[in-house]
């Protein structure tokens, strides 16, 4: 809670500031790509415990999880840059107990090693944040009545006293410093407006002597609060820092508060830094469930704050890896086994990636014109590998399966204006006898005319292996037993066929003529609904499923014949805008398989092509492709997803990162991007 500034004390803050700022220029914090780094990947099980969240038992006094840290280091910061998109800010904001400075308890081992972090960080091209965790604590993290920081002047120069000697170390170099707040503490239930200012002063004198910014942090909660600010914690108090780092998410009214605090000079929109602290909340292990109903829809409604704040280009996560494994991994952007992204991750990688598209959209288009396309140098079909574990398709055919597409970014191909992107599931289905399998494939499209593109379900006939009976070969309109040609011909005797059963989106169609000059009859169904998707939209679910087995229709096509089979559709489920609660089903198709008869599916795959000859470097364009899951029988989902670059290809320009699987509970996911400025991962 607030209470009334006191002019002498508030002038003689503003005196002792204005001294510092005329001996040090601060740093601006905008532009920054940051994560909380607490932990190690690849720790065992039980390492959340052994995070600082227990005080004493810091990560930088473990020697189990130092072991583990001298082990994966290298792996795990290049995996903390490439889940920020490799950008040029990437910065690790590294959590340190200030107490762990206090060499009468502790000796200089933890400073030390927290030198060969910030070392191990700048050598992979990282800048490092020191944040100090738990400042109300001393010696082997012990918390008293006396060691208040706020009102004790001996307890705060201890404290600062932990400060000096951290960034008096040599080989130490930090961008900014921060400094855990107190404003959920019993320490501070009293604390004024003017108390907070005062130790923000004195922790900003000793870093700006070091040479370093310094970032004030608040938790999430103090954007929950009214304009009176929590526990002396307010846009007054935070104006005496150089800058603002504040943990945030989707609850509340993020948009707002910001809002507010800004227009109350609490920061700028250049030295404000907030952290993205939604959690992993799809993982069905959680305990920490979503806000808007998906962690896709939450971190995007975050994103959507922060930009309609005009801070969207700086930002952080929390955080990189919370647990051991086995743990629970509430908030990381990496798996706990540091092997791949998770959801949350891959969506903090593809908006550093969209950033930095933004940023060179204007020196990337060409001057000039586009040399020809020809087939050595246009931009080749990507495909993706599905290990679908101990239980594979063809053991255990699907009855119904779903997969996510979310076009992360089109606005480039619109400016291209022509071509698109094809994001498919090739597909095979096949009877309960084994023989009789037909396929096509399924997805979305997108176009470089932005009111084209849509949804796609394609099956092909199929060539019998056996006539059932059926004499194909002698004229004369027979069935079986002998008889002559089934009707209307010889050519549509001798295959199965896809018969569209939704006439308004599925017809008989020549599929792939364009490739095929000359063609003219049908050689299967398309069904097709158009849609626009939006760049950065809600994902889409499409959901293949069987309907019903062993149908019998009547002759459905005006040929006279009746047809049995299993009726197979497909669904696109939308979420709404921001992560509502409805959501928006469309039926793209419905067809009957003929003679195919108790099938599942026993195929399926994955490409993302384009459409026509496009030429390598056209434009740039990304999706997400997450699942298969919800595999039926069985609830299963898809155990990892595999790529293999293909280095012999003259066009380069293109990048497929896989992350989740592995038995972490996480859904894998692909994340592919073409086009200007990839083919460097």
């Amino acid at each position: 809670m607030s209470s009334p500034w006191n002019s002498t004390a508030l002038l003689l803050l503003l005196l002792l500031l204005q001294s510092t700022a005329a001996l040090f220029t601060p740093t601006q914090v905008r532009g920054t790509k940051a994560s909380v780094f607490i932990l190690p990947s690849g720790a065992g099980a039980g390492a959340t415990n052994w995070s600082g969240k227990i005080k004493g038992q810091s990560f930088w006094t473990n020697e189990t999880l130092l072991a583990v840290w001298d082990q994966n280091h290298v792996a795990d910061a290049t995996m903390l840059k490439h889940s920020l998109g490799s950008d040029v800010e990437a910065t690790a904001i590294i959590y340190f107990q200030g107490y762990l400075a206090d060499v009468g308890v502790w000796g200089p081992m933890p400073v030390k090693r927290l030198a060969d972090a910030v070392a191990a960080y700048k050598l992979a091209g990282i800048k490092s944040i020191l944040f100090l965790g738990d400042p109300e604590f001393y010696g082997r993290g012990t918390w008293e009545q006396t060691h208040d920081i706020v009102r004790n002047a001996t307890a705060r120069a201890y404290f600062l006293g932990c400060v000096k000697k951290i960034l008096a170390e040599p080989k130490l170099s930090f961008a900014f410093v921060s400094s855990y707040w107190l404003g959920a503490s019993s320490r501070c239930v009293t604390c004024t407006e003017v108390q907070i200012a005062s130790l923000i002063s004195d922790i900003q004198r000793v870093t700006n002597a070091a040479n370093v910014t310094y970032l004030q942090h608040v938790d999430g909660p103090f954007w929950d609060a009214n304009s009176d600010g929590v526990n002396g914690y307010s846009a007054k108090s935070l104006a005496a820092a150089q800058g603002v780092m504040g943990e945030s998410w989707t609850q509340g009214d993020l948009r707002a508060s910001v809002a507010a605090f800004l227009t109350a000079g609490g920061a700028t929109t250049s030295t404000l830094l907030l952290l993205n602290d939604v959690p992993n909340c799809d993982d069905a292990s959680q305990p920490k469930r979503c806000s808007t109903g998906s962690v896709e829809n939450d971190t995007a409604a975050w994103f959507a704050d922060l930009d309609a704040l005009g801070v969207g280009n700086t930002w952080g996560v929390w955080d990189f890896c919370d647990g051991g494994i086995g743990d629970f991994n509430s908030y990381g952007d990496v798996t706990n086994d540091g092997t791949a992204l998770t959801r949350k991750g891959t969506l903090h990688r593809a908006r550093a990636l969209q950033e930095q598209r933004a940023q060179q959209i204007v020196i990337t288009v060409p001057a000039v014109a586009l040399p020809p396309c020809t087939h050595a140098t246009k931009q080749r079909a990507l495909y993706l590998d599905y290990d679908y574990g101990d239980v594979p398709l063809s053991a255990s055919p699907a009855t119904s399966i779903s997969v996510d597409h979310h076009w992360t970014n089109v606005s480039a191909l619109h400016s291209f204006g022509k071509n698109g992107v094809f994001a498919a599931q090739p597909i095979e289905i096949t009877g309960g006898r084994g023989a009789d399998i037909i396929g096509g494939y399924f997805g979305t499209q997108v176009d470089g005319d932005p009111s084209k593109g849509g949804f796609l379900f394609s099956i092909w006939d199929a060539l019998r292996k056996e006539t059932g009976g059926k004499n194909c070969t002698t004229p004369g309109g027979g069935g079986g037993g002998g008889g002559g040609v089934a009707a209307p011909n010889r050519t549509w005797c001798e295959h199965r066929h896809a018969i569209p059963l939704l006439s308004t989106r599925c017809r008989r169609h020549c599929l792939d003529c364009g490739l095929h000059p000359g063609w003219h009859n049908t050689t299967g169904v398309q069904c097709s609904v158009p849609w626009t998707f939006e760049e950065g939209g809600s994902p889409v679910r499409l959901v293949l499923e069987r309907e019903s087995t062993n149908v019998t229709v009547e002759n459905p096509l005006g040929l006279g014949q009746k047809y049995t089979g299993d009726v197979w559709r497909l669904s696109a489920v939308i979420e709404a805008a921001g992560g509502g609660k409805n959501v928006q089903v469309v039926e793209v198709g419905r067809m009957l398989l003929e003679d195919v008869v108790d099938s599942g599916v026993t195929r399926y795959g994955a490409f993302h092509e384009h459409i026509g000859c496009v030429p390598c470097s056209s434009f740039y364009e990304s999706e997400e492709r997450r699942g298969p899951y919800a595999i039926q029988p069985g609830n299963r989902t898809v155990r990892g997803i595999g790529f293999q670059r293909k280095t012999d290809l003259a066009c380069q320009l293109y990048d497929v990162v896989v992350g989740g699987g592995g038995g972490g509970g996480e859904v894998p996911s692909a994340v592919i991007e073409t086009g200007p400025g990839t083919g460097q991962k």
